[in-house]
This record gives structure tokens, C-alpha cells and sequence, in this order.
């Protein structure tokens, strides 16, 4: 299962059989399905599922909404306890946002959450559907969608997201009893 909404990883796809490569700019996002997802895909025949609930029409409601709120005179102390909640996350995670292993740590999940917690209180309605807990509870109807049919079938499912999201996926999948989540840090060494 991959982060990429159904239209976009229908491109991507077509892409890739047809050029070898992926040719579609959100997927380009994602090195790990460009360079490493798709030609395994290719070599190994496993089903790639599109689960994340992003449109182009959400994408471009959050930027216009983000930026309104940005110059808001209205808004100006939301947007600086936002700004203060990145700057924090971003010395929680100093020199350390690209290592696979504290990304699955609980201080990522901590930093993050703490960081994106603050995003929700604050933008959430102005949001609406591209807020963090719309977009994400979205995101994780999709996978449960995907999911379902193959529950019982003990099957193995990789579910690729942005790091970001991990916690919410997680805490989302933590209440299915017909699944076993693997805790990634063991590839890790950890």
C-alpha cells in the first residue's frame, strides 16, 4: 500500500511499464517507490494498492488556506505557536529526520506528533479535509478498505507512507484484532 492517491499512482504505473521509470511528480516524492517499489514490483509481481486520500483539489485548498493564514493580522499569534511548534521539532529531530531507525522511534513519533497535534489544534477547521486528522483519518479508511478483503488470508503488507504519518497509521491499525503490526526498528538493528 502506497501513499499515493489512485489517479496519480495510475500515471505512475503507466509510466513505469511503458518508460522503465516513474514520469509523475508526486511519486518523484518518494525515492523509495521510484527507485526501489516499482522495479521490485516489476521483477516480483506483487499488487501495489494507491491508498493515500490526497486529491489535487485538497492540496491546493490547504496551500491557499496556509497561506491566507500566514499573512492574517487576525491569525498572527496561531502562526507563531505554529512556527514555535516546528522550530521544536526541528531540534527534536536535528541530524537525525533521514535515519530509518529514529524515525521509528518514539521520539520521532513524539516530536511529530507534538508538532502536528499543534497544526490540527490550531488550522484543523480552517483545513477542513486536508487537516491533519481529516486527511489522516482518510488516509487510514483507505488502508482498512484495502486491507479488509485480504483479512484472515495471512498475507504480508508493507503500507508505505511519509514518515509523518507513522504514528497516526499505527495508533489507527493498533485497533484491528485480524492484524499483526511488525515493529520496523528490528530491520534496523534496534
Amino acid at each position: 500500500m502506497v501513499e499515493l492517491p489512485a489517479d496519480r499512482f495510475a500515471v505512475a504505473s503507466a509510466n513505469f511499464d511503458q518508460f522503465g521509470e516513474v514520469r509523475e511528480s508526486r511519486a518523484d516524492d518518494f525515492p523509495e517507490l521510484t527507485d526501489v517499489v516499482f522495479p521490485l514490483r516489476q521483477q516480483q509481481g506483487f499488487t501495489m494498492i494507491p491508498v493515500a486520500a490526497w486529491t489535487q483539489d485538497i492540496a491546493a485548498n490547504r496551500r491557499t488556506v496556509e497561506k491566507r493564514l500566514a499573512t492574517d493580522p487576525v491569525r498572527a499569534e496561531d502562526w507563531s505557536e505554529y512556527r514555535a511548534a516546528n522550530q521544536h521539532y526541528g531540534k527534536a529531530v536535528a541530524g537525525r529526520s533521514d535515519d530509518p531507525a529514529f524515525i521509528h522511534s518514539s521520539a520521532y513519533d513524539a516530536a511529530i506528533k507534538s508538532r502536528q497535534e499543534s497544526y490540527e489544534h490550531l488550522f484543523g477547521d480552517d483545513l477542513g479535509a486536508g487537516g491533519w486528522n481529516a486527511i489522516n483519518a482518510a488516509h487510514l479508511a483507505n488502508i482498512n478498505a484495502a486491507l479488509d478483503p485480504v483479512s484472515g488470508q495471512e498475507k504480508r503488507v508493507l503500507i508505505l507512507f511519509g514518515a509523518a504519518h507513522k504514528y497516526k497509521i499505527v495508533e489507527g491499525l493498533e485497533a484491528r484484532e485480524d492484524i499483526f503490526l511488525a515493529d520496523p526498528a528490528v530491520l534496523f538493528g534496534e
